[in-house]
C-alpha cells in the first residue's frame, strides 16, 4: 500500500508514531513531494518510521526543462515500485491505470459540475464532504459506485422540483489552500448566511479532476508529468495556471463572489494573493482573502469576515 502524505507536518508525525492514522499504519510506502519546506523535512523524520520516497517537483511548470525532470520523476518512482515490490510495471499496465483514473475524473466533474445549475442542486458543504469521503476507498469500483450514487439521487430529486438551495443565494467559489480541517468555520458559515459554494478551486477541488490524460500517448510517463503540471498551484512559480482556470471556473459556475481560504504559514498562497486579487479586480469579481488554520480559536473573526462579505454582495 501507498500513501500519500497531505496533512500538517505536527499532525504527520504524531499520528504515524501512535499508528493513529490507518493509512501510515498499513502502508508499505509513504510517497512526498518537495512543494514546501516543511514538507521536505517532515519526510526526513517519516523516513524513521517507514520507506519513503521523495518526487523531486520542478519550481515552473511552463519550460520544456520542468516537464522534462518532472518526467524523469515518473520513470525514477516507476522504478523505485519495481524494486521495492521485486516486481515488473509494464506501460501496458500504467495504461489501463490511467483510464481507470481518467473515469474516477469524469464521475468527479459531473458531480462538481452539477453546481453550473441555477439554483444549484445541492449545498456545496455536501458536495466537499461526498467528493472527499470517496478518497477512503481503495477500490476505483466503490469510489464510482459512491459519487455515481450520490448524484444521481441529488438530480433525481432537483428533477422532481426539489430546491434545497434558494435561488437568492450568492453564489461563491473557494480557491486556495486544502480546507478538510476548516470546512465547518468557511464553507459552512457561507452557507449558513445567504451564501452557497457552487465551486472549489482549491487543491481538493475541481482542478484535480479537470484534466484527463491520453492514455494512448507515445510517452505515457510524460503524459502523467503534464497532466500534473498544469495543475495549477501556488508552489509554481510563475502561476498562470492558476489564474486563468479560476477565471474559467468563474464564468462555467456564474460565480458572484471569490473567496480564497489559504493556511497559516502557507507561504505561497498567502504571497500569491497579492496576484489572484488583481487578476479579480481586473475581471470586477468581489475577492476576499482570509487566513486560518484547522482550530477553532478563530471560527468567530472568520464568520465576523465572512458574513460581511456575503451581505456586501
Amino acid at each position: 500500500m501507498i500513501c500519500q502524505v497531505r496533512l500538517r507536518n505536527s499532525v504527520k508525525r504524531e499520528r504515524a508514531v501512535s499508528d493513529k492514522c490507518p493509512y501510515m499504519y498499513y502502508s508499505d510506502v509513504v510517497v512526498g513531494e518537495t512543494t514546501c519546506d516543511g514538507k521536505k523535512k517532515m519526510y526526513e523524520l517519516l523516513g524513521e518510521i517507514k520507506n519513503v520516497f521523495v518526487l523531486q517537483m520542478p519550481q515552473n511548470s511552463d519550460t520544456d526543462a520542468a516537464l522534462d525532470q518532472w518526467t524523469a520523476e515518473m520513470v525514477r518512482f516507476k522504478e523505485y515500485l519495481e524494486d521495492l515490490w521485486d516486481t515488473e510495471i509494464t506501460e501496458d499496465a500504467i495504461r489501463e491505470s490511467v483510464r481507470r483514473r481518467n473515469k474516477i475524473r469524469e464521475i468527479k466533474r459531473n458531480l462538481l459540475r452539477m453546481q453550473t445549475l441555477t439554483p444549484p442542486p445541492e449545498f456545496g458543504k455536501t458536495i466537499f464532504q461526498t467528493n472527499s469521503g470517496s478518497e477512503f476507498f481503495f477500490e476505483h469500483s466503490q469510489i464510482q459506485e459512491k459519487l455515481d450514487s450520490f448524484r444521481e439521487n441529488v438530480m433525481k430529486e432537483y428533477e422532481e422540483g426539489a430546491r434545497p438551495v434558494s435561488e437568492t443565494a450568492k453564489r461563491i467559489l473557494i480557491t486556495g489552500c486544502p480546507i478538510g480541517g476548516a470546512l465547518e468555520k468557511t464553507v459552512g458559515c457561507i452557507e449558513e448566511n445567504g451564501g452557497v459554494v457552487v465551486c472549489f478551486e482549491n487543491c481538493n477541488g475541481e482542478k484535480q479532476a479537470n484534466y484527463d490524460i491520453d492514455p494512448e500517448a507515445d510517452d505515457i510517463y510524460r503524459a502523467i508529468a503534464e497532466h500534473y503540471l498544469k495543475i495549477g498551484c501556488a508552489v509554481m512559480s510563475p502561476d498562470e495556471e492558476r489564474i486563468e482556470h479560476l477565471k474559467k471556473a468563474i464564468e462555467d459556475y456564474k460565480v458572484d463572489g471569490v473567496v480564497e481560504v489559504d493556511l497559516q504559514y502557507c507561504t505561497p498562497y498567502l504571497t500569491e494573493t497579492h496576484w489572484i486579487k488583481k487578476a479579480m479586480a481586473e475581471i470586477d469579481m468581489p475577492y476576499i482573502a482570509v487566513e486560518a488554520d484547522y482550530g477553532k480559536e478563530d471560527s468567530g473573526q472568520l464568520a465576523t469576515r465572512l458574513e460581511a462579505f456575503i451581505e456586501m454582495l
